[in-house]
């Protein structure tokens, strides 16, 4: 194919030179020239023939297979899910306060702890710091009202520092009224630059000291005996009798160290039962215990008794009131 084309540019490039060599300017003569023309005009026409003949076929446009589509893949529907539900946001935390206190224990003298009249006496509260600032040697413990039994205005309660979360034991020295009767004074805390704070939920509250006022006599210990009881009540002859004696501490101090003896009889020559106490707390009682093995005889009247600190041990503000006595009668075994 390409051999074809070659020979065709050639032919018309000869005849186009033909044809522009007629007009050259010393070419031949006018017969000649027509000649010339005519043959070169029918070279002309045999090569527009030959070209013709030698023009390309028409090749067929070519098939372009048409690629099949491939389907989209079915994507599955998902069906709607259930609402997201509204999750309410977290509460705020209130932030804490620069200094507030809570109170953790009374090291000594808790509420209502008997003091004698005119008694100097050093309270001491244990506290801790819930707040986020350290407390120094510039915070303060300050009398703020109430009974202030000789309390300073207010006073250094730390030389040191106490970083918040940690806990310092807070001391006043103070004086007990000279009138017997309860008492209280109320105290708070006072930051360097001169704010009251306290304890409580908003870090302000008050803390204080409740005592009450007595004799001295009075806190000293007294034992009695508050119950004597048998079972049976009334005892058969010859049978073994339940015992129980209860004593108790109405003094203000602890008894310690002391006897207890009950007999079956005031005029017998002995007691019955005993028992050692190590200590008896103030306000408190204590109940005894012991089986006695029977009266030997029926009596119609007999008086019984229990008797407590019989050594006299322990010094008490009454030394009377040791003795309880109760009569009972003891039936015959018929």
């Amino acid at each position: 194919m390409a051999n074809r084309w070659t020979n065709l540019c050639v032919v018309v490039t000869v005849a186009a030179l033909l044809l522009a060599g007629c007009n050259f300017p010393g070419a031949a003569p006018e017969g000649l020239l027509a000649t010339s023309a005519a043959s070169t005009v029918e070279a002309a026409l045999q090569l527009t023939q030959l070209a013709a003949t030698l023009a390309p076929p028409t090749l067929p446009t070519p098939t372009i297979p048409v690629e099949t589509a491939t389907p989209s893949p079915t994507v599955p529907v998902t069906p709607p899910s259930s609402p997201t539900p509204t999750i309410p946001p977290a509460s705020v935390t209130p932030s804490k306060p620069c200094n507030a206190a809570s109170f953790v224990a009374d090291v000594n003298y808790p509420d209502n702890t008997q003091v004698a009249l005119d008694t100097d006496f050093t309270k001491t509260w244990r506290l801790k710091n819930v707040g986020t600032c350290t407390w120094t040697s510039g915070y303060k413990l300050v009398f703020e009202s109430g009974d202030r039994m000789s309390a300073p205005d207010s006073k250094s309660f730390t030389s040191g520092s106490v970083a918040p979360g940690g806990t310092v034991d807070v001391s006043v020295d103070l004086t007990a009224p000279d009138d017997d009767g309860t008492y209280q004074g109320n105290f708070r805390l006072k930051e360097s630059g001169g704010v009251l704070f306290g304890i409580g939920p908003a870090g302000t509250g008050a803390f204080w000291v409740k005592i009450k006022a007595v004799s001295a006599e009075s806190l000293k210990p007294d034992l009695v005996v508050s119950a004597i009881k048998l079972d049976p009540s009334t005892p058969i002859e010859e049978d073994p009798v339940d015992v129980r004696v209860t004593i108790k501490n109405e003094g203000g101090e602890v008894a310690k160290d002391f006897k207890v003896e009950w007999w079956a009889g005031v005029g017998f020559s002995s007691a019955a039962c005993d028992w050692d106490v190590d200590d008896l707390d103030p306000d408190d009682d204590q109940t005894l215990h012991c089986t006695y093995g029977g009266y030997i005889s029926d009596y119609g009247s007999l008086d019984i008794k229990a008797e407590v600190d019989v050594d006299d041990d322990v010094d008490e503000s009454d030394e009377g009131n040791n003795v309880k006595v109760k009569t009972i009668s003891v039936t015959n075994i018929d």
